[in-house]
């Protein structure tokens, strides 16, 4: 007990000395390129000018961004005059993740993995970074942990009010960032290893099923429908079909043609033009949000992407890889405009990119063996990883690993355990 404190207190120090710092001498860093985007949405509701990303007249209506964290901003500055506290609450909310990490480790691996795993979480580049800043990373992973928390106890324990909680929470998250759109798939595929290895009946995984894609439903209609009145088209957001367009599939008609990703990106943006009739640069609203276009850019994009399987399957798979090993350091260190690329800089780059690949290592060992002793609980979790690492794209970043990040810690740590356990220990005399 004395260790987890200690833990929990240099993890809550972190965060605190960071923020207290930064707010006093560099502000700025608090700042993100997508977290101005979260903070004008915030003003906008506080000040009546509806969910709308616009500084100024005409408020134009936004279905880039899901509303869930601009709500959080928002509630902060209505009721403190002040966005500073919301980030003070993301402090906390990284002390629940680690208190999570720790219960799931106790219950379902061994608590040794999770003060392990706990104090890498607490003390990883990235983790501190987004805790102090304007990003939705921490609240989207409050809520994927807690979802996972009682899928795990309904996995475990058959009780109702687990599947209840779960199918609730995984619609909030989804409703703080769009990649959650899909994120029922791995509760889902979850109950069909268990109805395949007969833990429970296929009656029971349809039931259940049904039950939590209604729930996610019914969670998500609101502002769904919202986007069908206000745009046209019944999406949860428009990054789909931007992030497929405009970065996923110029990736893939690169590795096709053997040219550069920028030459590519080139070439399909003047291809857009020339089907749409609109030119891109001077019309990015049609582009970016819900709009007539839309449609287009997924058509086109999945065109594109599935033209060559090839390039298509060697692309997800870089991509795969690089979701378990991109480092979070450069952004502490690009902040100071320091150059990422040469230099001293490569020295904490690698170190981390180290650790993270032995983690990964430590992380398919350890699933991959409990898989094959059909192990349902450390499965789903690994499932769940391998959610986010399935959707990484070439814009990914470490934003994308964190919400996995604790999962992705606690089952790499039971990995390197084993390994460490095989290792032939000198014998004291």
């Amino acid at each position: 007990m004395p260790v987890i404190i200690g833990i929990f207190i240099i993890g809550f120090l972190a965060r605190a000395i960071a923020l207290g710092v930064f707010l006093a001498t560099d502000p700025y860093f608090t700042m993100d390129n997508d977290s101005h985007g979260y903070v004008s949405l915030a003003e906008n509701l506080v000040a009546g000018n509806g969910f709308a990303w616009d500084t100024a007249m005409p408020w134009t209506p936004d279905s880039f961004r899901t509303p869930a964290y601009p709500l959080y901003l928002a509630g902060s500055l209505t009721v403190f005059g002040s966005f500073v506290p919301a980030l003070i609450g993301q402090v906390f909310l990284s002390l629940l993740l680690g208190y999570l990490m720790l219960l799931i480790a106790d219950r379902y691996l061994k608590i040794e993995v999770g003060i392990v795993a706990v104090a890498v979480f607490f003390l990883m580049p990235f983790s501190v970074l987004v805790t102090v800043r304007y990003l939705t990373q921490i609240l989207f992973t409050t809520f994927l942990m807690l979802a996972v928390w009682f899928w795990l106890e309904y996995l475990s324990k058959g009780y109702g009010k687990y599947l209840t909680l779960s199918s609730l929470l995984t619609p909030l998250a989804a409703l703080v960032r769009p990649i959650g759109i899909f994120l029922t798939a791995p509760f889902i595929a979850s109950l069909a290893l268990q109805a395949l290895w007969k833990q429970v009946s296929w009656k029971k995984f349809l039931g259940v099923s049904a039950i939590m894609v209604a729930i996610f439903a019914v969670a998500i209609a609101p502002w769904v429908y919202r986007n069908y009145v206000v745009f046209g088209l019944p999406y949860l957001s428009s990054i789909t079909a931007v992030q497929l367009y405009f970065y996923d599939a110029p990736a893939i008609y690169a590795e096709s043609k053997d040219i550069g990703y920028e030459k590519a990106r080139t070439y399909m943006n003047r291809h857009i033009e020339e089907v749409t009739g609109y030119n891109v640069a001077e019309n990015p609203l049609l582009y970016t949000e819900l709009s007539p276009l839309t449609e287009t850019l997924k058509k086109e994009g999945l065109r594109f992407a599935l033209a060559d399987p090839m390039a298509l399957i060697e692309t997800r798979a870089e991509q795969f890889f690089k979701f378990f090993t991109r480092d979070g350091i450069r952004y502490w260190i690009e902040h100071y405009g320091i150059d990422t690329y040469s230099g001293w800089a490569l020295i904490p780059i690698i170190a981390e990119r180290a650790v993270l690949l032995l983690f990964t290592f430590g992380f398919f060992l350890y699933s991959f063996s409990m898989f094959m002793r059909k192990n349902i609980t450390v499965t789903f979790m690994a499932l769940t990883v391998l959610y986010f690492a399935a959707l990484s794209g070439v814009m990914s970043s470490a934003g994308l690993r964190f919400p996995a990040e604790p999962l992705f810690l606690l089952l790499g740590t039971a990995g390197l355990f084993e390994v460490w356990k095989l290792i032939p220990k000198k014998k004291s005399v």
